[in-house]
């Protein structure tokens, strides 16, 4: 009988879970313990929300409009301006001015904070020059939120790949599968339904490949003490606060999609939830969830609604 190794943890706000399938414990315990390393160093240096990451003293309270990367800094940074440039700018990390700025002013509303905020936001607020990352604009904060977590979860793979050991990686439901279960099976991941959560619509089966799924289901944000979507689209004046029930029925209500990045699945779910008619590489397959169930996807065989 073929067992199991589980291993769970908690990083970048997240529940994060490794199950290693097979193979010796020992090992298993090894290549955790080095994951656990790896998501808590870059928790450590690229965290938002705290005060002495290096995230928020060198980029997010600079005083200078540079800002020197390391190479690996600058291999993240150049990593994630393609991938923004991909979707049209839609994916847009410098939407973390928006919530810096809401912090230091509680009462401005969203619809206020993104009129007022727009050239400090987007691919034209910032950009890489040799070894620095350069804005044009002194408020542009950087919130990494929707990049870190997706490459802890590609660092935690090429680990197991290094360490030969097939294993499913979960931080937070952002996923990568490295090869197949024990006794050959495919790894298969429940998605579910965002008009009521506690059930799966449909079951996706993975390999060697990231998964990540993006809805308005799974949290919200608050600005100018309204509750509101955390998926921040950056064009000004639009509706945001809005609920999935009450949104247009045009709108997706999730977006999920299988790269062979977790991180770009993950930048493509998000923008894919902002415009699901976003062209996306041939690369990467998604499945969007509309009203009624109706599914709009590239996966080969996928039926048109999900029952």
């Amino acid at each position: 009988m073929h067992q199991n190794h589980r291993f769970q943890f908690t990083a970048m706000t997240v529940p994060c879970e490794i199950s290693v399938l097979g193979g010796p414990r020992k090992t298993a315990e090894a290549l955790a313990k080095a994951i656990h390393h790896s998501a808590k160093t870059l928790e450590k240096t690229y965290n938002f929300y705290a005060t002495g990451s290096w995230l928020s003293q060198k980029v997010n309270q600079r005083i200078l409009s540079r800002v020197l990367l390391t190479p690996e800094q600058l291999n993240i940074f150049k990593r994630m301006r393609h991938l923004c440039e991909q979707t049209q700018g839609l994916f847009d990390p410098t939407i973390g001015t928006i919530k810096q700025a809401a912090h230091l002013s509680p009462n401005a509303s969203r619809e206020q904070l993104l009129n007022e905020l727009q050239p400090a936001m987007g691919l034209n607020a910032w950009s890489l020059e040799g070894d620095y990352l350069v804005f044009t604009d002194d408020r542009t904060a950087f919130d990494l939120g929707g990049v870190m977590k997706e490459h802890a979860v590609d660092i935690a793979a090429s680990l197991a790949t290094q360490a030969g050991a097939n294993c499913l990686i979960n931080y937070g439901g952002d996923m990568h599968v490295k090869g197949r279960k024990a006794n050959g099976d495919y790894v298969t991941i429940g998605i579910k339904d965002p008009l009521a959560t506690d059930k799966i619509l449909c079951s996706l089966a993975i390999e060697n490949a990231g998964l990540t799924t993006s809805g308005y289901y799974e949290r919200t944000l608050t600005i100018g003490g309204k509750e509101g979507a955390h998926i921040i689209n950056n064009q000004p004046l639009a509706n945001h606060s809005i609920s999935p029930q009450q949104r247009p029925n045009h709108d997706i209500l999730s977006a999920t999609v299988i790269a062979p990045t977790t991180l770009e699945a993950g930048v493509f779910s998000t923008a894919l939830m902002l415009n699901p008619t976003l062209h996306v590489p041939d690369h990467i397959q998604y499945l969007a969830i509309g009203p009624d169930k109706k599914i709009y996807s590239n996966l080969p065989s996928t039926p048109h609604t999900v029952k």
